[in-house]
């Protein structure tokens, strides 16, 4: 139970981590709970010296850690929903600012993303920084690809160190290049792609524009993700 004079809950004073368990097992755990530590700590929280344990009750499923002044909490909630093939994008006219906590950390003050892809005629919205620049999609890192490079944009453009993205960065099939992205950059890829850890990585297309939902770095990126879960 939290009380409704938390921080977090009156003010979204505080963090979050959205973990996937997939038969029994917590994917990438570890990084996680470093994200976490490394948030609170900009931040000023105090996290306790263990981390959430896992449930025997858990199977399949979305568990969540809250990180507010008074106390690190979980939820784990059974059934993982379905992911579409592809996410439709545009750009939404609200902007996030790269210097804000909340564009650069997974903080509970959440409405500005939510009422982004809310007003969105698109599944998912690219927002840009104070300088016009790509941040990320709403709720999710955001790549392009350039020939045979993938591109995002850097974590000072107001973007969130997310766990996949971090994998995908540390990955070695394809070489990633972190540079500033101009919104039109986005429109002329040959293909884009966005990534969380519920939905681990999707392709996405900038809607009106010819872009490949079935490239082949997109594939062998989902296929490496996948064998790195299982294995």
């Amino acid at each position: 139970m939290i009380s409704l004079s938390d921080p977090g809950f009156r003010w979204g004073y505080g963090l979050f981590e959205t973990l996937v368990v997939q038969e029994g097992q917590v994917q990438f755990s570890d990084w996680h709970w470093q994200s976490l530590c490394d948030a609170a700590d900009v931040l000023g929280l105090d996290l306790p010296d263990q981390r959430p344990t896992i449930g025997e009750h858990f199977k399949n499923g979305i568990w969540r850690w809250f990180l507010t002044p008074t106390g690190l909490y979980d939820f784990y909630e059974e059934g993982i929903a379905s992911v579409p093939e592809s996410y439709s994008l545009s750009i939404s006219p609200l902007q996030v600012d790269s210097r804000s906590w909340e564009a650069r950390f997974k903080t509970l003050s959440y409405l500005q993303r939510y009422q982004a892809r809310e007003e969105a005629k698109t599944e998912e919205v690219i927002m840009l920084n104070e300088r016009g620049e790509v941040a990320s999609a709403s709720m999710a890192n955001l790549f392009v690809i350039d020939h045979d490079m993938i591109k995002t944009p850097p974590l000072d453009s107001g973007c969130r160190a997310g766990v996949i993205r971090r994998w995908i960065m540390e990955q070695t099939i394809v070489p990633v290049q972190e540079v500033v992205l101009d919104p039109a950059e986005i429109r002329k890829a040959s293909a884009c792609f966005v990534s969380n850890s519920r939905i681990g990585i999707c392709s996405a297309f900038f809607e009106g524009e010819e872009q490949s939902t079935t490239h082949p770095i997109i594939l062998q990126l989902k296929q490496a993700l996948s064998d790195e879960i299982r294995g």
